[in-house]
């Protein structure tokens, strides 16, 4: 039986059939409305229960730690990317972090992740201008590093880098180089 059927407002016993029994107060179509939001309102409950608990379910938390910071100077520069499309492009990130060298190794903390794979990619910024050095051939000068701390020979792509975030927390070490 379809809910819309029943849109009218309900009847009040004074709109009652004068040949309805004085016992019954309200019409049948009435009390098929109220059945019908009643079981709106439920299912709209049971829905917003399930996404509540889904997205509790697959809220975490990811740590990564920063260590072989040689010189405790200059910033930490962090960029996360979230797919191969955006991986190494820092505007199209997924987050961008940064943090004053204070120690030799620093941790930054990300909140509520999505299940997924995730790139993380870092360097020290020693001389202040929020750019990775390089030499003439392109081989950074500054300290730098990548989340599975891969051997690389050039620029890394997302599945040399990439890390799959569960359901459960993560604790990532990136080493620098």
């Amino acid at each position: 039986m379809q809910c819309r059927a029943y849109q009218s407002k309900l009847s009040t016993p004074a709109q009652a059939d004068e040949n309805q029994h004085p016992l019954v107060l309200y019409q049948e179509s009435d009390m098929q409305y109220v059945k019908c939001s009643l079981k709106k309102i439920i299912r709209t409950l049971g829905i917003l229960a399930g996404l509540t608990a889904s997205q509790a379910a697959v809220a975490t938390n990811v740590e990564l730690t920063i260590t072989g910071i040689n010189k405790v100077e200059g910033t930490i520069l962090l960029a996360a990317y979230d797919s191969a499309q955006n991986m190494g492009n820092p505007d199209k990130a997924w987050q961008k972090r940064l943090q004053k060298v204070d120690s030799q190794s620093l941790t930054f903390m990300f909140t509520d992740v999505l299940p997924g794979q995730y790139a993380f990619s870092v360097f020290q910024d020693l001389d202040g201008d929020f750019r990775l050095k390089t030499n003439i051939v392109g081989i950074p000068v500054e300290p730098y590093g990548f989340s599975n701390n891969p051997t690389l020979y050039g620029a890394p792509n997302f599945e040399q880098v990439a890390i799959t975030v569960g359901e459960q927390d993560s604790h990532i070490i990136i080493s620098l180089e």
